[in-house]
């Protein structure tokens, strides 16, 4: 008796030897077709991502048996938390416009018989490329001799902030000094 815990095609050899004298052997091939158990969990691909806001990315899910064997002609059903982006049915994912880290963002459930799984996808959004530097303040009224500090910001096409962007201030000699 042996258990069969790959799904596939398999080859076996099986012999036979009658003891005796002279010993006599028998020998024969056969295939086996191991087919998948029952549902036991579902895969989500990618399970962790990170992704420019707006842009999109293909999740998929893989139904699995205890062996994890997977298991075909299963449908998916793709659902999404909405503040990190939307998912289609096919798990086309098209990331929001706020930057974060979202727990359990893109969810697949799969369903064989009465046994229903489901599987999450953390995605953390990230600022897209830079598409312009705020000032601030955006006015200053200062008085002779005296400084006002400025800060400057890197923002996203949708206002994100972007970490990490190195600035030069410059200012008009003839009204005063930018360090």
């Amino acid at each position: 008796i042996h258990e069969y815990t790959k799904a596939g095609t398999h080859t076996v050899t099986l012999t036979a030897i009658k003891k005796g004298e002279p010993p006599k052997t028998s020998t024969t091939t056969i295939t086996i077709t191991v087919r998948p158990g029952q549902l036991d969990h579902v895969k989500i691909e990618p399970d962790v991502v990170t992704v420019d806001v707006a842009k999109e990315l293909k999740f998929t899910g893989t139904a699995l048996d205890r062996f994890d064997n997977p298991i075909p002609n299963l449908s998916y059903a793709f659902r999404s938390d909405e503040k990190a982006g939307k998912v289609d049915n096919e798990g086309k994912f098209t990331a929001g416009a706020k930057v974060g880290s979202y727990e359990n963002s893109v969810i697949v459930e799969v369903a064989q018989g009465s046994a229903t799984k489901t599987a999450t996808a953390r995605v953390t959004v990230k600022p897209g490329p830079l598409d312009r530097v705020i000032i601030e303040p955006g006015e200053a009224i200062v008085e002779v001799t005296k400084e006002q500090k400025f800060n400057a910001t890197a923002l996203d096409r949708f206002g994100n902030p972007i970490p990490g962007h190195s600035y030069t201030f410059r200012s008009d000699a003839q009204v005063g000094r930018v360090d």
